[in-house]
């Protein structure tokens, strides 16, 4: 469960301009690319299963 100074901070952090995606996930692209370069054979899998839950019950942890 998060708590409101938890939420708090993540709104804070969501919200700031000097955050974006390209900041955020830019580290991890440099470093996947620092290790795969190293390698002979990469595999990259992608799964582009979707998922919905519609109908009348309403399970629980599931936003329908």
């Amino acid at each position: 469960m998060v708590d409101d100074a938890e939420l708090e901070a993540a709104t804070r952090f969501f919200v700031n301009k000097r955050v974006t995606a390209e900041g955020i996930i830019g580290p991890h692209f440099e470093a996947i690319a620092t290790r795969v370069g190293k390698c002979e054979t990469v595999i990259a899998i992608h799964d582009t299963t979707e998922f919905e839950f519609g109908g009348e019950v309403l399970r629980e942890g599931l936003v329908g």
